[in-house]
């Protein structure tokens, strides 16, 4: 089960998160869940209302237009088209494997702040024994086959020298990752397309603390050699241009390789790290051309195979004639000049978009530069034509309005274009016009202006919108204030406007590559606020809608900012105190739980500095409680805390921010759990073989609670074999492991297939637990189909689980998915759960596992507003899509959602709680796309189920095949499919309450946990067997509720106390409790 799987299925948690950003919109209470977490799992799960942060700045709709409808569904293929892979070869060709590298490595900037030891591994990269002419990244995965690190941002590409530094001590499988050569796995073992299949021959590699392992080098293989010649139809050859060749396996027209070349003269040479047979195509990049394939054939089905014999064979003499349109097929191109309309001046940068007339499909889109657009493949037909100033609207510029060709504000008055065979259609000048200007000023609480302070306006609509596509509405409109504090938002279309004030960012535009974000000028000076309405960025909602009637000038839109206020102190270990720089911090409002952000908070990562020390701000004056959140490093297992010793916001102490900054707030943070392993798997004829990327790995590890049978959290087998589940709470687990390939079977640690009898284990706080397991054979099986209720047609890769009777997933599969590939081998809507055991199960289906279509754009805003250490965003990438990453190609405006059933006919529903899935993707961050790891922790899968009493079970004997299980499935809303089920607050204790300390005996730290009924004053102290005192350990005013307390084994003094007897002493009011300790070195 490959990573594309692993992939789809992290999408869908990104779907799900998506759908609670919208969906809480209409809640009357902004964040319930937040407010009664009671666990770090709960915390880490309570605060959609971030969501808003990462979309309030990346849309806005056009609401100018009359025919609204037809406008969404054009803006949503125009967005939907503006993807790297198309828009980067037209502009910034040079740049591509700068802004593939940037926009597929979200998580790696986090990843490399992370403090660690100062030790790694050097060599040097050839290939062929020279320096290598294209990008190689090597990438470092520990024992349990985790990434660690890469050579990305140490390699000389003139020498081929890298570096992986900060590398714990360890062993170490070492991987190049490239796109132009044979990667190898070391030592010396070939990987093609990023195949891990020999990790088994692999050498790995040692690193001791505080050294660097040098002399670890590659020599990579250019690849086998074609050569050839391309010619036109009428013989002449082909001359200096760009060929894109893409390569397919014999049977699947799907691509599995492409490869860019230029022509000297018609002929080309370019080598491939591909071995085998293949079908091979050939197309002039950017030209009216059509795709050829070998030999000379317009259709991939009338193409010949390629035999490549090894990586150094050579095939030459390739000869391509570029395949001739169709009679009555042959494209013809659409080119014109656009400016501004009251100047001559052209317009530097525009997206034209082209649309079929007959049905607002989108045809194709350009950058327009200079000036000027050209379409150079356009296929006879009517089109509608669109044009936008897209980069004025994006950094404030002159921000003229788009319009449809000629001059029309609406589609169904645009003119209609009509292309003929092979016709070059040049259209007349398009000149853009001014929209309507809100304007105002900017002034400090002492009435002094304020310069150099963004103001931008967004769509009031934006708050009423439900699952409309975020990215499809990309429009910001935004001004600067001058000396005299004034400001001018110039181009906004008529309608209803939010406004707010950015004062801690200054946007420096550079055109051809990013926009360079910066501090402003009265960064952390003073409190940015809403027009009319209050500071938080999340309180749009209570700001005054500007109205703006274009071209005309809304005036008086006035700020006056508060002064701004700053909590700071330092995040440390609670057993070692060491500080601890890569916890993000919030203040979330005493009353209502939403975290208090500016746009700043987003964009600049300057929170805490290395050793620790934070500085939260600036605020306005309120109450807060203060949240410490611990982002997935990989490196670092914290779990989060807030200020006080709490895991919950009801236990949390409220911090005033009154009249000035506060200082000392500390906060003691715990490692979590981890459990880890690896998986083997039975072999025919008896004994073992290791779980891995040759034989079958991507499978999911589940770790459950033993006593309520709740999924704590999962992960994936990695391409050795290992997993590593972390950041776990102290407590007794159950573990899973669940291959869903025949014919192993899901298996629980310590063996057989049923909760009720599987072993526990028991972890506490910063423990590892070492968990191999050894999966059992199922002979048995469940097949069956799954198809639109409607209209009968057969539904792929949707999910169906089979369940024992306590809701624990006993076996999975996909509709027309190979489970063990990952890939879609059929389009019948089949499916088969193999490896059962011989009992009863239930069957549900899980059909948003097809629904990959608006993740996209969720991933996307992650990435453009998450870069991690430094400052700069790639604002192109928010212009043109390229912050989709990876994920881009998921893109699907058509998805349909459908809604799921119990076999048979019972309704099945993804219970989640809606407020929690945003904040952790904030939190945790995207997967590296190195990793096998999806840090799935926070998704809604139906892993852990209460089978209703209307589902029939399905009785499988030992080796046998069940078949005929069909679902009809009918198309649904994601609200139809989704429950919201909100966390209740637990009850307040009863009583005064100490629990046993944990661990006792103990070295050299132990947890006291206790209940209080009421806020009340506490003291605990610490006395050894002879009744003195060695540390006052707590004394101050605690809320109602659950809390803990780390005793580091230290006197007030700071000295560790020796073996033996201790009492902990809790003193609330007149009740005293004593707790007796043991510790033990």
């Amino acid at each position: 089960m490959k990573r594309k799987l692993q992939f789809g299925i992290f999408t869908l948690g990104l779907l799900l998160a998506a759908f609670s950003a919208t969906a809480a919109e209409s809640k009357q209470e902004a964040v319930p869940a937040l407010k009664a977490a009671q666990t770090s799992a709960a915390l880490q799960e309570a605060a959609e209302v971030m969501v808003k942060a990462k979309e309030s700045y990346a849309r806005a709709i056009d609401r100018g237009l009359e025919d609204w409808t037809t406008q969404q569904v054009m803006n949503a293929r125009m967005e939907a088209a503006l993807r790297p892979e198309k828009m980067v070869p037209m502009f910034l060709r040079g740049f591509r494997d700068l802004q593939k590298a940037e926009a597929g490595r979200p998580a790696l900037a986090k990843l490399a702040s992370a403090p660690t030891v100062e030790s790694g591994i050097s060599g040097q990269i050839l290939a062929d024994g020279e320096a290598p002419a294209y990008a190689v990244t090597v990438v470092a995965f520990d024992a349990n086959g985790y990434y660690r690190g890469d050579s990305d941002d140490h390699f000389d590409s003139s020498t081929g020298s890298y570096s992986i530094l900060s590398l714990p001590p360890g062993e170490y499988y070492l991987l190049t990752v490239s796109d132009r050569y044979v990667d190898e796995i070391y030592n010396n073992l070939t990987l093609p397309l990023d195949a891990r299949e020999t990790w088994r021959l692999a050498e790995k590699v040692t690193v001791t603390e505080n050294q660097m392992t040098a002399g670890i080098d590659f020599d990579l293989q250019k690849g086998a050699e074609l050569s050839g010649i391309i010619m036109r139809e009428d013989g002449m050859p082909v001359q200096g241009m760009t060929l894109s060749f893409v390569f397919t396996l014999p049977h699947s027209p799907l691509p599995v390789f492409t490869v860019e070349t230029t022509t000297d003269d018609g002929f080309f040479i370019l080598h491939v790290p591909l071995v085998g047979e293949y079908k091979l195509s050939v197309k002039v990049v950017d030209e009216t051309s059509q795709q050829t394939w070998y030999p000379n054939q317009a259709a991939w089905a009338l193409g010949e195979t390629v035999v490549l014999s090894g990586y150094e064979a050579s095939v030459s003499d390739l000869i391509f004639t570029l395949a001739p349109w169709p009679a009555g097929s042959k494209p013809g191109s659409i080119s014109g000049i656009y400016r501004w309309s009251d100047t001559d001046q052209l317009i530097s940068i525009a997206t034209a978009f082209l649309f079929h007339a007959e049905d607002s499909s989108l045809a194709d889109f350009k950058l327009g530069l200079l000036g000027s657009y050209f379409f150079p493949e356009v296929k006879p037909g009517e089109y509608i034509l669109y044009l936008d100033d897209q980069l004025g609207n994006l950094i404030g510029g002159a921000n003229y309005l788009g319009q449809f060709y000629s001059g029309a504000r609406t589609p169904g008055a645009a003119t209609r274009i009509t292309v003929g065979e092979g016709e070059e259609v040049v259209l007349n000048d398009i000149v853009l016009e001014p929209g309507g200007t809100i304007s105002g000023t900017i002034k400090s609480a002492e009435g002094k202006p304020l310069n150099d302070i963004w103001v931008l306006a967004i769509d009031a609509s934006l708050m009423e919108l439900r699952l409309e596509p975020w990215l499809n509405n990309l429009h910001l409109f935004i001004g600067k204030a001058d000396a005299r504090g004034a400001y001018a938002i110039a181009g906004v279309p008529t309608g209803h406007y939010l406004v707010r004030t950015i004062s801690d960012t200054l946007i420096n535009q550079n055109l051809l590559n990013l926009i360079k974000i910066t501090s402003g000028a009265h960064a952390g000076e003073v409190v940015d606020a809403w027009y009319g309405g209050a500071a938080n960025l999340f309180s749009a909602g209570s700001a005054t809608p500007v109205e703006v009637t274009a071209p005309l000038t809304t005036a008086g839109i006035d700020f006056t900012l508060e002064k701004g206020k700053w909590i700071r102190g330092r995040v440390t270990d609670s057993i070692n105190g060491a500080g601890k720089s890569f916890f993000r911090l919030f203040a979330l409002d005493d009353s209502t739980a939403l975290p208090y952000l500016s746009l700043g908070m987003l964009i600049h990562d300057n929170q805490m500095d290395d050793q620790g020390y934070y500085r939260l701000g600036p605020l306005p004056a309120g109450t807060y409680k203060i949240l410490a959140m611990a982002p997935f490093t990989g490196f670092n297992n914290y779990l989060s805390e807030m200020y006080g010793g709490a895991r919950s916001f009801a236990s949390a102490e409220v911090v005033n921010v009154g009249g000035g900054d506060l200082s000392g707030l500390d906060i003691k943070v715990d490692r979590g759990a981890i459990i880890q392993g690896f998986v083997d798997l039975p072999q025919e004829g008896g004994g073992t073989v290791r779980a891995g990327a040759d034989i079958l790995d991507g499978f999911p590890v589940m770790v459950y609670e033993a006593a309520s049978g709740k999924l704590a959290s999962m992960d994936f087998v990695q391409f050795n074999g290992g997993y590593r589940i972390d950041r776990l709470l102290p407590g007794t687990y159950k573990i899973l492991a669940l291959p869903a390939v025949a014919p192993y079977a899901a298996t629980w640690f310590g063996g057989g297939g049923a909760f009720a009898s599987a072993a526990e284990v028991t972890v506490g706080y910063g423990e590892t637990l070492v968990c191999d397991i050894l999966i059992e054979k199922g002979g048995g099986a469940i097949a069956g189909s799954i198809l639109d209720n409607g209209s009968g047609a057969p539904l792929s890769q949707v999910m169906v689980i089979a369940y024992d009777a306590t809701g624990h997933p006993a076996g999975l599969s996909m509709s027309d998915m190979d489970m063990a590939t990952g890939s879609l081998i059929s389009q019948t809507g089949q499916f088969t759960i193999p490896g059962l055991r011989a009992g009863d199960y239930y069957l549900r289906t899980f059909a948003l596992s097809t629904a990959l279509g608006l993740t996209g754009q969720f991933t996307g805003l992650l990435d453009l507003f998450s870069p991690g250490s430094g400052e700069e965003i790639d604002y192109m990438g928010l212009l043109f899509g390229s912050g989709l990453g990876d994920l881009s190609g998921l893109f699907d405006l058509n998805m349909t959602v459908y809604g799921d059933q119990w076999y048979r006919t019972a309704p099945a529903l993804i219970e989640i709680n809606l407020d929690g899935l945003v904040l952790n993707l904030l939190a945790y961050g995207m997967p590296s796309g190195y990793d096998e790891a999806m840090l799935p922790i926070f998704l809604p899968l139906p892993l852990a189920e209460k089978i209703p009493a209307s589902a029939l079970a399905v009785t499988v004997a030992d080796g046998a095949t069940v078949s005929g299980m069909e679902f009809r499935l009918s198309e649904a809303g994601l609200g139809d499919v989704i429950s919201d089920v909100e966390e209740k607050p637990a009850a307040l204790p009863a009583r005064f309450t100490v629990h046993a300390n944990y661990p006792n005996p103990f070295n050299p730290s132990t947890t006291l946990g206790f209940e209080l009924p009421a806020a009340s004053h506490l003291r605990v102290e610490i006395y050894n067997a002879l009744g003195h005192r060695v540390r006052l350990l707590h004394e101050g005013t605690l809320p109602a509720g659950a809390h803990q307390l780390i005793w580091d084994g230290r006197s007030d003094a700071g000295e560790a106390a020796p073996t033996g007897l201790y009492f902990a002493r809790f003193q609330s009011g007149n009740d005293l409790r004593t707790l007796k300790m043991v510790m033990m070195k």
